[in-house]
């Protein structure tokens, strides 16, 4: 799992971070192109709409001056049709009137437009111009009662008269037109819009929702640089202040000393810098959920091999030498397979020469211990053959109990050396006739422990020393040499110990006749209890009636001939 997760996040990492740096870095160039591209486009925007101004209030300049040329006739009625007709021609102009060369309105060289209120406040403001020696504007005035924004125009007669004739001619210019062109820069409801500033900073158009917003901050950026863009007829651009989340353009129109502001809010601006984002997040979770999956199918691919590695590497560490792994891929990890299962079968090939070299040295211990077992029973003609049957007996015993086969062969091993330590017995008292004495019996009880450090010095016996050395002991706690009882003593012990037993009842000795088999079953089950195991005698009584009945040997030779003369 380690390996899957290690490898899964590799790609996972692989994936994601030059993706996400892509992304922000396509994001920060993106934002900043946009950024540049909005300031360009209010510029452009501003300029135009500055133009659009001053293209307006020139051609309604021109006009006058046209009209100027034909106003000096004589005849009053003939100005006032003059009049008439120019307010008639341009929609612009509110009012118009000829002035004296002292500053005061010829009442009857007087016009206003249908509709129009005030006209004597309207037209008496041009007073305030005269005298004027070129077109003049005045500032922009607004009516308290329709709250219409008009623009006073001034501009003196070609030639100049004398006597009362007409020395200028004055206007009242409508703002309506202007206010038009503001109106038509705003674009929607995204925020877009435009601002028109009066000389002294005060709005005389706006349109947009971030107009208000916006005026505090545009109108002191014009007062800062109004006479520079006045001067120089440049447009320039930049992001308002904080609070007001607009970029801006500032132009002064001509003449007017007017300011023209074009603002357009940054989110508009940016917004293809979210879609992009957008667009950009979306496919970097799709890319790392592709490279989530192409990692785990990876992963999967590596893992797999290296698990069968890992178990075949296992069973090898359990012995099970010649486990192959079904790998054919054509790549390192088909490599690392092929390698393993050679190996494996090498190990096989000398597993099976150790086992085999094992084998017969263990064979070779097995038949020099038991060549010594035998040349001990030799000793003496009543107990030859002895050790051997006692084994048999003893693996046949453990078989019916369903040990092991481990268990088993140390049984076995047991039973064939249980007497080894005989071998430290002097002659005269293993080969004495009649009873021993005191002394001789306690140096006879010697041999159990003397046989145990025997076997036991030897490893793959020494397992089978507890049989040797407690194959005396009794169930009761009356034996030798450690006065163990019951279940305290090793269970190959007791098994030993019934097995001694049978074929010391079953065998004829110095002291003794062998004993017929009913006689020495009804011996061994007498002595269940005290000297042997009960559960071990009836497991030797089962493997008994199963020899039986197969017809195989219960008896050493010397009993079955001890069973015919009973018979």
């Amino acid at each position: 799992m380690k390996l899957s997760r290690a490898i899964v996040l590799l790609v996972f990492a692989v994936a994601a971070v030059p993706t996400s740096l892509l992304l922000a870095v396509t994001s920060i160039a993106s934002r900043r192109a946009l950024l540049a591209d909005a300031r360009e486009l209010t510029r452009e925007r501003a300029d135009r709409l500055r133009l659009r101004i001053a293209d307006r209030l020139d051609g309604t300049v021109h006009a006058l001056a046209l009209a100027a040329r034909h106003a000096g006739f004589d005849s009053p009625q003939d100005r006032q049709r003059e009049l008439q007709t120019l307010l008639a021609q341009r929609e612009e102009l509110d009012g118009a009137a000829l002035y004296d060369a002292s500053g005061h309105p010829l009442h009857d060289a007087r016009a206003a437009a249908p509709g129009v209120t005030a006209e004597d406040a309207a037209l008496d403001a041009i007073t305030g111009l005269l005298p004027v020696d070129r077109p003049t504007f005045g500032p922009v005035r607004r009516d308290p009662a329709s709250g219409r924004l008009s623009l006073p125009l001034a501009l003196p007669l070609p030639g100049g008269r004398s006597g009362g004739a007409p020395e200028y001619l004055g206007a009242s210019v409508s703002l309506r037109g202007i206010e038009d062109l503001v109106a038509r820069q705003m674009i929607g409801t995204e925020g877009v819009g435009a601002l028109l500033l009066g000389r002294g900073g005060e709005p005389l158009a706006a349109r947009g929702p971030l107009a208000s917003a916006a005026l505090p901050a545009a109108s002191a950026a014009l007062a800062r640089e109004r006479a520079a863009l006045e001067a120089s007829g440049e447009v320039r651009a930049e992001e308002l202040p904080a609070g007001v989340p607009a970029i801006a353009a500032y132009a002064v129109v001509p003449r007017t000393g007017w300011g023209v502001v074009v603002f357009e809010p940054r989110a508009r601006a940016l917004s293809l810098v979210r879609w992009v984002q957008g667009e950009g997040a979306l496919g970097l979770l799709l890319g790392l959920l592709l490279s989530i999956g192409l990692g785990l199918l990876f992963a999967r691919a590596v893992v797999r091999p290296v698990r069968a590695v890992v178990r075949g590497a296992l069973d090898i560490s359990r012995g099970q030498f010649g486990t192959e792994i079904p790998l054919t891929a054509r790549n390192e990890l088909g490599d690392l397979a092929h390698t393993f299962n050679y190996m494996s079968k090498q190990l096989q090939a000398y597993d099976q020469e150790t086992r085999g070299l094992y084998r017969s040295l263990e064979e070779g211990y097995v038949e020099t211990i038991v060549a010594l077992a035998n040349s001990i029973d030799s000793k003496d003609s009543y107990t030859r053959g002895h050790s051997q049957r006692v084994a048999d007996i003893s693996r046949a015993i453990g078989e019916e109990l369903g040990l092991p086969d481990r268990t088993l062969k140390h049984l076995y091993y047991g039973g064939i050396l249980h007497d080894i330590g005989k071998i430290g017995i002097p002659e005269r008292i293993l080969l004495k006739q009649s009873v021993l004495t005191t002394d001789e019996m306690r140096q006879m009880r010697e041999h159990p422990a003397i046989g145990a450090s025997i076997v036991g010095a030897v490893a793959f016996l020494a397992p089978a020393a507890p049989a040797v050395r407690s194959h005396h002991e009794r169930w009761d706690g009356k034996g030798y040499p450690d006065g163990l009882s019951g279940e305290s003593i090793p269970l190959v012990a007791r098994i030993v110990n019934v097995a001694d037993t049978w074929d010391a009842c079953t065998s004829t000795r110095p002291y003794q006749e062998a004993l017929a088999f009913e006689a020495a079953c009804a011996v061994l089950r007498k002595l269940a209890g005290s000297q042997c195991d009960p559960e071990v005698v009836e497991a030797l009584m089962r493997a008994l009636d199963k020899r039986r009945a197969t017809g195989r040997t219960v008896v050493p030779a010397s009993g079955q001939r001890a069973r015919a003369a009973h018979g």
